[in-house]
C-alpha cells in the first residue's frame, strides 16, 4: 500500500510537471504534432494513472467528492419542477425548450409533458442514468491503468525476493546477470 501511495503521489507530480511543459511548448514555440503528441501520451497515462490509483483506493471519499458537485445537477430539474408546481413558475418550459430545438433537427420526437413534477423527474432520471454510464465507464477505464499500477509495485519486490532466493549473498551479481540477458536480448531484436 505505500509503494501505491508512493506511485501516486509520482504520477500526482509527474503530471503537474508534464502538463507545466505541454503548456510551455504550446506557449512558447510553434504547434508541433510531432512534439506535443508524446508529451500529451505521457502527461495522460501518467493522470489516468494518479486518478485511477485515488479512484480504486479511496473511492468512498472519491465518491463523495463527486456526488456533491453532481448532486445539484441531478435533482436539480426536479426540485425545479417541484418549485413550478407550487410558485406556479415557467422553469421547466425554460429548460425543454431548448431540448426540443435540439432534438428536432435529430428526428428525435420529445412527447409535450404539461406536467413539470414529470419532465422535471424525467430529466433528472436522464441525468442519473448519464452519471452512472459515467460511473460504469470510470471503472472501466481505471482498473487496467490501477493494475498496470499495482504491478509496478510488486514485480520489482518479488524480482528482488526471487533473487534473494536464488543465492542470498550473491544477489547484486544475479541482478547483474538479468540484466545483461535481457539488454542482449534487447539488443539482438535490433
Amino acid at each position: 500500500m505505500n509503494g501505491l501511495r508512493f506511485l501516486r503521489k509520482f504520477y500526482g507530480w509527474l503530471s503537474v510537471v508534464l502538463f507545466v511543459c505541454l503548456f510551455a511548448v504550446q506557449r512558447f514555440s510553434q504547434p508541433n504534432t510531432t512534439s506535443t503528441l508524446p508529451l500529451f501520451s505521457v502527461f495522460g497515462f501518467t493522470f489516468m494513472g494518479w486518478f485511477s490509483i485515488k479512484w480504486v483506493t479511496e473511492h468512498k471519499n472519491t465518491i463523495a467528492e463527486f456526488s456533491r458537485d453532481n448532486a445539484l445537477m441531478v435533482f436539480g430539474p426536479l426540485i425545479l419542477g417541484i418549485v413550478d408546481l407550487i410558485f406556479d413558475t415557467p422553469f421547466m418550459q425554460i429548460l425543454v425548450l431548448p431540448l426540443q430545438q435540439i432534438a428536432a433537427p435529430l428526428h428525435f420526437n420529445i412527447p409535450q409533458v404539461s406536467n413539470p413534477l414529470a419532465v422535471g423527474g424525467i430529466i433528472s432520471l436522464v441525468f442519473l442514468v448519464f452519471f452512472g454510464f459515467y460511473y460504469l465507464l470510470t471503472w472501466i477505464v481505471t482498473v487496467p491503468l490501477f493494475l498496470i499500477s499495482v504491478f509496478t509495485v510488486l514485480l520489482p519486490i518479488q524480482f528482488a525476493r526471487l533473487l534473494a532466493a536464488i543465492d542470498r549473498k550473491n544477489t547484486f551479481f544475479w541482478f547483474t546477470v538479468f540484466v545483461m540477458v535481457i539488454i542482449s536480448a534487447w539488443l539482438s531484436q535490433l
